[in-house]
């Protein structure tokens, strides 16, 4: 592998418009096959090992492919669009911009006679974009090469195989979840009886989900169904999400999905559309705490601004890399707490507005306010300097919120939100988070209950550091061992 890297570097470097036409059979049927291994989902750790996803960028760069982009062009395109199938090397290209340096391929690739070039080069385009703000040219060929997908989507569904173009349909939907999370793709391609084949399949792909030893490429294929449909529910059009509700036999599924482990998208689905199918169901009334959006990458910032939050707050505060071991499944322990949170807490980084999940998740919190009937406070903070954000998606979900601007001094940043927090009454009547199994056996090991402290009065300041509100504290035990509450009185009023 090492070699064949080598060769094609030295090839693409040295070469000018004269090339031996040898060399270039050898080098174009080296691509070919290295196309045919990266297809292979269990040898890409083998190419990020031998450093193939910082070599393919190299590649794409060099005047050499340029000079042979027709004889070139298709094999090593496929090599990059294999490899950004892998989140980690997905994430890599989108840092080094190599939507960029492919856009600036296009009017060259406009001028081959080469269909195959051309679509393969569309399908590279909607793997990478990140973002809405393309250009009308770019937009016209992401929205037809979505519209083949959508065909090849149909096709594949039919076929004994899953197969259709040498693509499984697990890979045509993955295409297609990319492509929707554009918000002019999803507007000019999905109607009425394309979200009804999507409702469908799933229906017809049900038995795979229920199996206990399905095959790989089959648990993707309805992974990615999933993740589209919950794209759909989520779309601010209600006429999307009225379309999946007409069809009982989806509803019936998705309910007995979301009752499975490891059913993040099914749950978050169900949770939208269950107020549709059963209006009657009692809501949940009590409010518990902060909950706080951010994207692994911001790990980091997380720590150090919850470290500064919880000196502000007296709310508890609920964080996934606190709760949860793996972050694929952190969304079975989130959904509850953000059913149940009154703030939530937003941070807005580059990594996050790039993210389909974190989008999805945002879209949730802001859908919960609606579907229970209790306002939830969010505030965004901003984890960069100098942040602009080009996600039309989240704009538009972000518009009117508070926000607060990226601030060098963590402590600074947060006692602004903890300023806000306490400044609103709704926040008050809240108990709080269930803590993690193991974390509360870990505390209440050989722990004995406090003495009872004596009923002390707590006093309220206005900013004259003139008494306002005096109010008596109580503490009141449970008949549970080591549980305790306080309750607080103020105007006739109580709060826990």
């Amino acid at each position: 592998m090492i070699s064949f890297r080598v060769f094609i570097s030295n090839f693409l470097i040295r070469m000018n418009e004269n090339v031996s036409q040898m060399l270039l059979a050898i080098a174009s049927s080296i691509l070919s096959f290295l196309w045919n291994l990266t297809d292979k989902v269990p040898l890409i750790p083998m190419f990020i090992e031998t450093q193939y996803p910082e070599k393919t960028i190299e590649w794409i760069r060099t005047d050499g492919f340029m000079h042979q982009i027709d004889a070139l062009g298709r094999p090593l395109l496929n090599i990059i669009y294999n490899l950004s199938r892998d989140k980690k090397i997905l994430k890599q290209f989108h840092t080094d911009k190599v939507f960029d340096t492919l856009i600036k391929h296009k009017p060259l690739i406009d001028k081959q006679d080469n269909d195959d070039l051309k679509e393969t080069f569309g399908m590279l385009l909607v793997s990478l974009v990140t973002n809405d703000e393309q250009s009308e040219e770019n937009k016209k060929l992401i929205l037809t090469t979505t519209q083949n997908l959508y065909r090849w989507c149909q096709a594949a569904s039919t076929d004994d195989e899953l197969t259709d173009n040498g693509m499984h349909l697990s890979e045509l939907l993955e295409l297609l979840y990319r492509a929707f999370s554009n918000t002019y793709v999803m507007k000019q391609i999905l109607d009425s009886d394309r979200i009804q084949y999507f409702v469908k399949l799933l229906v017809s792909l049900y038995g795979i989900a229920l199996d206990p030893e399905p095959d790989y490429l089959e648990k993707q294929a309805v992974s990615y169904l999933l993740k589209i449909l919950l794209q759909i529910s989520l779309y601010p059009d209600a006429e999307y999400v009225n379309e999946l509700v007409e069809d009982a036999q989806f509803c019936l599924v998705i309910k007995c999905l979301a009752n499975r482990p490891k059913s993040g998208d099914a749950k978050r689905i169900w949770y939208i559309i269950e107020p549709i199918v059963s209006p009657n169901t009692s809501k949940q009334t009590t409010s518990s705490g902060i909950y706080i959006s951010y994207d692994q990458n911001d790990e980091d910032f997380c720590k150090g601004f919850i470290k500064e939050l919880r000196h502000k707050v007296t709310l508890p505060v609920w964080v996934a890399y606190e709760n949860v071991e793996t972050y694929d499944t952190v969304w079975e322990y989130s959904y509850p707490v953000i059913k149940s949170s009154v703030v939530a807490i937003v941070l807005l980084s580059s990594a996050y507005a790039e993210s389909t999940e974190k989008f999805q998740e945002l879209s949730f919190i802001l859908s919960t306010s609606k579907t229970t009937g209790e306002q939830m406070n969010v505030i965004i903070v901003n984890t960069e300097p100098n942040f602009k954000l080009h996600n039309t998606l989240i704009k538009d979900l972000l518009h009117g919120k508070i926000k607060i601007p990226y601030d060098r001094s963590m402590n600074r940043m947060a006692s602004k939100v903890g300023e806000y927090i306490v400044s609103k009454k709704s926040v008050c009547n809240c108990l709080p988070f269930r803590r993690s199994q193991r974390r509360h056996q870990e505390e209440t090991t050989n722990r004995s209950a406090p003495p009872i402290p004596d009923v002390e009065p707590l006093i309220v300041k206005n900013n004259d550091n003139k008494n306002v509100i005096s109010a008596e504290r109580h503490v009141v035990y449970n008949i549970v061992t080591s549980l305790n509450a306080q309750t607080r009185t103020v105007d006739n009023s109580s709060w826990v």
